[in-house]
């Protein structure tokens, strides 16, 4: 007989870093802390035994399902949560699950939560995952990495009669951004698992999706594109009647590392599909993004809208909400219609005031209306309703940039990168500077993010190349200078790859 109350279970190593501050945020949410470690070598145990954890150390496996599962195997209350260190919960998502789990006259029997991650590159994506799910004993995870419990909490939903909820509260998700990836080699061990799990089993579409996935987030080309091929290879020989959700996402991910620049083969590759797998949220985002770029704007506009009425509920909220919205506002700047764009740009800031694709097409719109004056308006507003963010301050930069007036854009950057300088914007602020010829202050931003991304570590090898012929070439002469010195390299890439 389990127990009324919470059990938040989790699986750690090495997490004494993240661990203080995470406890500090879920205070009050869990009743019983279930921990499988699977190998600490910091003070993780100490810092859990603080906090009366029940703890199980075993050696790690592989497979996070099996040892999700392990920590289901320790939980004694009604209700489980299960969370990563590196997942920081707020009061209000507390609150959230405490009210769930002590309703009685509720009948749900699971609730998701908003995931919100950030990537290198700046976009913050929310995502909707079940998080939170009565204890019984038919719920288990499966897959060895990005493991999932829905399709067993479905069927527990289903034999008990009961509902999932969808709760509002946020929990944000540090652990993919770069800096704290790269620490933590999660690129090479996610591939490792996933490779290894197809080799047992090359038809399981769900470890393909997940590959593509981690080699989308690393901006692998060369592991997207090789096993794209692969992918696509063991759809066609897949069931073409019920289709799991992810396919749609798969489809996606297959379309762009194939037909990245050939609208015209990812409109014909998806629209294939679409019949077999009707009003997914990320097929008709696809569709309506690549209609959008072969100026089929009524086909674009009627797939945006569709991904806005969609009444399925997506694990990528931007699916049917700012991704949508601001594609009706690029439809509309194509047709010169400004002030409807200006007010879907409006629109998607209200799902998310932190994405900066939204803010950056704000300012575009005002830029290209009321030049610099326009920005500065737009700016001036932003700040009035949502207050003065990092992401406003990364939108302009990247606008500045783009427009070549490297000045002005350095200090959004110095802002929006922080101190130390970080992330995607870090890598903007030392591109600016190495474009104002500071050199000196650009490799200094570069040294503190060559770990991080690989492009960092050749613009360093770059500037020490030119940093003393800055006064006596000009711009071109240095381009080719740079040219010549890169292009036997380049050249011989075919040579080695196909050794």
């Amino acid at each position: 007989m389990k127990k009324p109350g919470i059990s938040l279970c989790m699986i750690v190593r090495d997490e004494a870093a993240h661990l203080p501050k995470f406890l500090d945020c879920a205070a009050g949410l869990w009743d019983e802390l279930c921990v499988v470690d699977t190998g600490s070598n910091d003070n993780t145990i100490e810092i859990l035994r603080e906090q009366n954890a029940v703890i199980k150390q075993v050696e790690w496996q592989n497979d996070f399902a099996f040892h999700r599962n392990q920590s289901l195997d320790l939980a004694k209350m009604q209700w489980v949560v299960f969370l990563d260190p590196d997942e920081l919960v707020g009061p209000d998502t507390v609150q959230e699950i405490r009210n769930l789990a002590s309703d009685d006259n509720l009948q749900a029997g699971a609730a998701t939560i908003i995931i919100r991650d950030r990537w290198p590159n700046g976009t913050v994506r929310d995502k909707r995952l079940l998080r939170v799910f009565r204890n019984e004993p038919q719920v288990r995870f499966r897959v060895p990495i990005h493991e999932e419990v829905t399709s067993s909490v479905t069927t527990m939903l289903q034999e008990k009669n009961l509902g999932l909820a969808h709760l509002q509260g946020i929990v944000e998700h540090v652990g993919y951004l770069r800096e704290t990836a790269v620490e933590k080699d999660k690129k090479n061990r996610d591939c490792d698992i996933l490779q290894k799990v197809l080799q047992k089993d090359p038809e399981d579409l769900y470890s393909w999706y997940r590959l593509l996935d981690v080699a989308r987030y690393w901006n692998d080309s060369i592991l997207l594109k090789t096993n794209a091929k692969k992918a696509l290879e063991v759809l066609h020989r897949s069931p073409t009647t019920n289709l799991p959700s992810f396919i749609g996402d798969l489809l996606v991910l297959i379309a762009n590392a194939l037909f990245k620049d050939n609208p015209n083969e990812q409109l014909l590759l998806l629209e294939r599909w679409r019949h077999r797998i009707p009003h997914h949220p990320a097929l008709c985002a696809q569709l309506g993004i690549v209609n959008e770029a072969l100026g089929n704007i009524e086909s674009a506009k009627a797939y945006y809208l569709e991904c806005l009425d969609s009444e399925q509920v997506t694990g990528d909220v931007a699916l049917v909400t700012t991704t949508p919205t601001l594609g009706l506002a690029r439809l509309s700047m194509m047709q010169n219609h400004m002030g409807l764009a200006l007010q879907n740009v409006e629109a998607a800031l209200a799902f998310n005031y932190k994405s900066i694709e939204a803010i950056y097409v704000g300012i575009g719109i005002c830029g290209a209306a009321a030049a610099n004056e326009g920005v500065e308006d737009f700016s001036r507003a932003y700040k009035e309703k949502y207050g003065e963010t990092n992401e406003l301050h990364a939108a302009l930069g990247e606008y500045y940039f783009g427009k070549g007036d490297f000045a002005k854009s350095v200090p959004h950057f110095q802002i929006s990168a922080g101190s130390p300088a970080a992330g995607r914007p870090a890598l903007k602020l030392s591109q600016a500077l190495f474009a104002l010829g500071k050199y000196k202050d650009s490799k200094a931003v570069l040294n503190h993010i060559q770990n991080h991304y690989p492009e960092a570590k050749l613009a360093l090898w770059i500037i020490e190349q030119i940093k003393d012929t800055k006064e006596t070439l000009h711009q071109e002469e240095l381009s080719n200078y740079v040219n010549e010195l890169l292009q036997p390299w380049v050249s011989a890439l075919p040579k080695i790859s196909g050794s």
